[in-house]
């Protein structure tokens, strides 16, 4: 099992997440921790702040939205490259991930393993308070609740899994066997710089003829606060587009009339295979151009 671990925050509060998954795993195999790191020069992420299973962190690949390569002005939002490069550094057939300012609760460990054995593409539940603190084991010390942060799926699940709607599926916590996610392309890279990127692999991954599934244990807490802190938020775009009132519903009416595979994300398969052999992550091809012409900045 791999867990990838997604950032782009100056303080990820990353000590949460390594101290709680020591704590969940306890005396068996830990699993094999992935960083995807916009902010990857941060050496805390040389020694998993003291996690002592195999870790390693990296920048996301090349994209036109974000860092050294970006064709934009500015750093934009770009969830579809990360979580890409997430699968393509885990080799041994399952994935889960996990969004930074979180920390896994008790049981966590215990959902992703029952659905790696069954093979199961499963959402995590979630939970964003406010003034979470976490003590050095992992354990939640205290949170103030903030009912805006609560998870609207969750008067839907049960203590375990329960089949669910493709539109449960939220990039924040999930999990799914490597090669399901490589049969529809990974997450769809054409909608880096908008966002939306995981309603629409769920919605793919059942076009597919995949189950999804919602199991309240595998629950994090999200620090509200964290998400915004200063010079943290990427930024988003849409716009109009002719046939539809913007990009995002453009996407829904294709995934509707085309196969489940990524529209906008290069052959992913074939990118892992190379990267696994130790190849560099090739170069991006340039913005994604949508039906009108133009790429998402209307150019």
């Amino acid at each position: 099992m791999t867990v990838a671990y997604i950032t782009s925050r100056k303080e990820p509060r990353s000590e949460w997440f390594f101290s709680s998954l020591r704590r969940e795993v306890g005396s068996g195999v830990l699993p094999r921790v992935a960083v995807v790191d916009f902010n990857c020069s941060r050496r805390a992420f040389e020694h998993g702040l003291g996690y002592i299973g195999t870790c390693f962190g990296r920048n996301p690949k090349p994209t036109p939205w974000q860092g050294a390569h970006r064709l934009t002005d500015h750093d934009a939002f770009a969830a579809s490259n990360a979580r890409n490069t997430a699968i393509c550094l885990a080799p041994d057939g399952y994935i889960a991930f996990v969004d930074d300012v979180s920390v896994l609760c008790p049981g966590w460990f215990m959902a992703v393993k029952d659905a790696m054995e069954n093979k199961r593409v499963v959402c995590g539940a979630y939970r964003k308070v406010n003034e979470l603190t976490v003590d050095d084991k992992g354990n939640i010390t205290h949170f103030a609740d903030h009912p805006a942060g609560h998870d609207s799926r969750w008067r839907e699940g049960v203590n375990g899994p329960v089949p669910c709607s493709s539109s449960y599926l939220f990039g924040c916590s999930f999990a799914a066997p490597v090669e399901t996610l490589l049969s529809v392309n990974g997450f769809d890279e054409c909608l880096d710089g908008l966002s939306f990127e995981d309603v629409c692999l769920g919605l793919r991954l059942e076009k597919a003829g995949n189950q999804l599934w919602y199991d309240q244990r595998m629950l994090t807490f999200e620090s509200e606060e964290a998400h915004h802190g200063e010079g943290e938020k990427f930024q988003r775009h849409n716009r109009p587009i002719e046939g539809h009132q913007d990009c995002a519903w453009e996407m829904l009416d294709w995934i509707k009339n085309n196969p489940p595979q990524a529209r906008g994300t290069p052959d992913l398969r074939k990118i892992r295979e190379d990267v696994l052999r130790g190849a560099q992550f090739p170069m991006h091809n340039g913005f994604f151009i949508w039906p009108d012409g133009k790429n998402l900045l209307g150019v």
